[in-house]
Formats: C-alpha cells, structure tokens, sequence
C-alpha cells in the first residue's frame, strides 16, 4: 500500500460503546471535528499474503487531530481472504502531545492523560 489517507470524523466518536458529550466537549469537535491520518512510507509485507493467515505490518505516517500534526509509527495486524483485506490495530495517545487538556474533577474522580486510538479497516477487491 503506498497511499492511504484516513479521515474520523471525532463527532462520531464513542467510548464503551456510547456517545460520550464531555469527550466531545473535551476533544472540542465543534473546532476540531476530524483526525487526519496520512502513510509517509509505504506499506510492504515481508512475503506474498498467505490467505486466511493473520500477518503484522507497521505503518509510518502522520497525524493530524486538535490543530497539532505528529509523525508516528504502529503494528497492524491484518488477514486477507483472497478478495477481502480486513486490517485492525491501535494508536497510543498522550492528550498532552496533542494539546487537549483533559480535566481534572479533584482527587475522587479524575480523567487520564492517555488513550488509545483503535480502528478496523475491511478492503473489498
């Protein structure tokens, strides 16, 4: 893969399964309401896709959430089925990095500065 532009619209967003209004007004999606990622290298398989076998591969790219843009590097795992292509993985975010501050509710209930970003991407030839 030598191209592969991703765009989450961060409205949609969900943690546990639900809609989350403070993640929301957290992430400020009424200003940022997209997360960009973009491959800067290609994506190359050691070996040819063995059919219905899971295989690793890394992705270096950029991405671009909450105005601030940042290079990064991850694992997906993926399988291919001759015509299907399913791909899953996650991206570890610091909110600080990105400059989303993370509120603080006192010493009985408080936020953590890190997530993770999951996705699941199925390709159809």
């Amino acid at each position: 893969m030598t191209s592969a532009p991703f765009r989450v619209n961060l409205t949609t967003v969900t943690a546990n399964g639900k809609t989350q209004p403070k993640l929301s007004s957290i992430m400020d999606t009424t200003s940022y309401p997209d997360a960009t990622f973009t491959l800067t290298k290609p994506i190359v398989p050691g070996a040819t896709p063995s059919i219905n076998r899971t295989f690793t591969v890394y992705a270096i790219g950029v991405l671009a959430m909450h105005g601030e843009t940042h290079p990064i590097a991850f694992a997906i795992a993926a399988r291919y089925g001759g015509s299907v292509l399913e791909a899953a993985g996650s991206i570890p975010v610091q909110f600080s990095d990105w400059n989303i501050q993370v509120p603080s509710y006192g010493s009985a209930i408080s936020l953590q500065d890190d997530g993770v970003v999951e996705f699941s991407v199925i390709m159809r030839r």
